[in-house]
């Protein structure tokens, strides 16, 4: 499917856990994401990311959105 719209990089961080034992997190997003990036190449930048946070990593998510129609666009 090539009518991708916007793709947005989204790291979550684990920040410990609260009185009741649940996790606390703290989430950081990337968007203007070439669209045309693969798993691959984002996966490489995630990690550099990752690398300069102090926070360690509890989940990295690529999300893209797209159109269902390919004479929609982006306004």
């Amino acid at each position: 499917m090539n009518n991708i719209l916007t793709t947005r990089l989204v790291l979550t961080f684990s920040a410990g856990t609260d009185e009741d034992g649940g996790m606390i997190t703290r989430t950081r997003s990337f968007s203007n994401v070439d669209m045309e990036s693969q798993e691959a190449q984002l996966n490489v930048v995630a990690e550099g990311l990752v690398s300069l946070q102090s926070l360690p990593l509890h989940a990295a998510e690529v999300n893209r959105t797209y159109a269902l129609n390919s004479e929609w666009e982006v306004v």
